[in-house]
């Protein structure tokens, strides 16, 4: 699907407000709540699997959707505390979006302060986990192009069997990490230009994934586990 401006493609890009997160897999559970390695965790999220520069977004609300990939995108946290704590809070960060496939014109996305509440579990514990996107007072996600402007405002998302995130520890101590599996309605405002011909307000669904790494150091040099139990 070309990066011209076709409305079906504008769904498209509405949905990586959520991040960036891989297909569910059967091993995946959820949890009670985070483990980290340190009392001070650094966190990193990257897109796909581990070490991996593939871009891993996978929409399938609209007819004919592919991929949406970023030539940057990043997602950075810190626990601060008790080794266990049933959320963890990511910032966002894109730029340079585009549809996979094209290098036409691009999107820009205007965090504006807004974070991701990734909840440990759901309930009942047999649901999926909840995330929520969190702004400052009036503020929201901002999805530009030059003839369409998409928001994000902010939600709960998630919370029931296969609709919303799920966990799965990986490697080994002391760089255990987690793959955040995620699919999920998100609920979307289209403003202006083409954009409205979908009706101002939109719900699409979103399939993804997001490996997060602890680090005890704010270098992000020095690996310590991050878990799910």
């Amino acid at each position: 699907m070309s990066m011209k401006l076709k409305v079906l493609g504008l769904g498209l890009l509405a949905m990586m407000a959520t991040g960036a997160f891989a297909v569910m897999n059967a091993g995946a559970t959820n949890s009670g709540h985070f483990v980290t390695g340190s009392e001070h965790t650094f966190i990193t999220g990257i897109q796909g699997a581990a070490g991996s520069k593939e871009h891993e977004l996978h929409f399938i609300s609209e007819s004919g959707a592919t991929k949406i990939g970023c030539d940057n995108s990043l997602y950075t946290g810190t626990h601060k505390g008790t080794k266990t704590t049933t959320e963890l809070t990511i910032t966002p960060s894109w730029s340079n979006c585009y549809t996979t496939g094209s290098n036409e014109a691009k999107w820009d996305v205007h965090e504006n302060g807004c974070t991701l509440v990734f909840t440990s579990r759901a309930t009942p514990a047999s649901n999926d986990a909840t995330v929520d996107v969190k702004c400052p007072p009036s503020k929201a996600i901002e999805i530009t192009h030059p003839n369409c402007l998409i928001t994000v405002d902010p939600q709960t998302v998630g919370g029931a069997k296969e609709n919303g995130v799920t966990y799965t520890n990986q490697g080994v101590s002391p760089e255990k990490w987690i793959t955040m599996d995620i699919k999920v309605s998100l609920a979307t405002t289209y403003h202006g230009g083409v954009c409205v011909f979908l009706g101002t307000p939109h719900t699409s669904t979103m399939e993804g994934s997001v490996t997060v790494t602890g680090f005890s150091n704010s270098l992000h040099t020095v690996r310590t586990d991050i878990g799910a139990a």
